[in-house]
């Protein structure tokens, strides 16, 4: 067994950061698709937990244990919250996945992080070229995941909010569906996706990037005329890198713009 539950009251709850694992086999009856759901990495929002807590789980395939059938032990009855689903970088989760987790759940969302790498033989690809074939695959999760999600009852449905860091935010901003109420881009220019992100009309986008990049990233994306009318946001910081989520004023520029969402 190899799974981290941290459990701590609202409010000083800080996941800790384990490096990547790649998967060598699944459990029977697993696919790799599945995998990434089941062993990805989930905080929950305070209200929907029996005793207000923010509960966060990561486990690893194969001898980890899925975390939903622990996570439906400790929900509050009839309680809701809106649900983020987080798409991590090119090396796996990593403290910005943890920082991205810690954001939303401060602002009263779930986070589902699936995890690519539980995925049997999947290395980091960064710098290697394949965007197009990795944003495939990295389709292929999201639509798992929001599979999955639709089947809960403890999470409103009418507000999710699609992100990524990184390889993950190339994955969102090539996101065409309707599904979600806002995209939030982390850590990219959209240049995989013409530099532009793909949302539809009406669905604001968030866009941040720190200018020394070393990606080249630091120009961030440009927004078509009905994105910038829809409340979008490219936020370019001067003297920040590539993991911006250290800094508390891009987090505190995730909070204003989630909380304008108004869920």
């Amino acid at each position: 067994m190899r799974k981290i539950i941290t459990t701590l009251g609202f409010g000083v709850i800080f996941l800790g950061v384990v490096a990547c694992q790649t998967a060598k086999s699944l459990p029977p009856g697993v696919s790799p698709v599945q995998a990434t759901w089941l062993y990805g990495k989930v905080g929950t929002a305070s209200r929907v937990s029996k005793k207000g807590y923010l509960y966060n789980y990561t486990s690893y395939p194969p001898d980890g244990d899925p975390w939903l059938p622990i996570l439906k032990g400790r929900l509050k009855s009839g309680a809701v919250a809106p649900a983020v689903i987080w798409l991590h970088g090119c090396t796996g989760h990593t403290n910005q996945t943890a920082l991205a987790i810690r954001t939303f759940q401060l602002l009263g969302y779930t986070v589902f992080a699936p995890d690519s790498f539980a995925r049997p033989g999947r290395s980091a690809l960064c710098g290697m070229g394949g965007m197009d074939d990795r944003v495939s695959m990295r389709h292929e999760e999201l639509k798992y995941a929001l599979s999955q999600i639709r089947t809960y009852p403890w999470i409103d449905q009418k507000h999710l909010v699609l992100g990524g860091f990184s390889e993950g935010s190339q994955a969102v901003a090539a996101w065409r569906g309707h599904e979600f109420k806002a995209h939030v881009l982390i850590g990219t220019d959209c240049r995989h996706n013409s530099g532009s992100p793909n949302s539809p009309d009406g669905v604001p986008v968030l866009n941040l990037v720190g200018s020394k990049d070393r990606w080249g990233y630091g120009g961030g994306c440009n927004l078509s005329g009905p994105q910038r009318s829809s409340a979008s946001i490219v936020k370019i910081f001067p003297g920040l890198g590539h993991g911006i989520l250290q800094s508390p004023e891009v987090r505190n520029d995730i909070r204003k713009f989630i909380e304008s969402l108004n869920p």
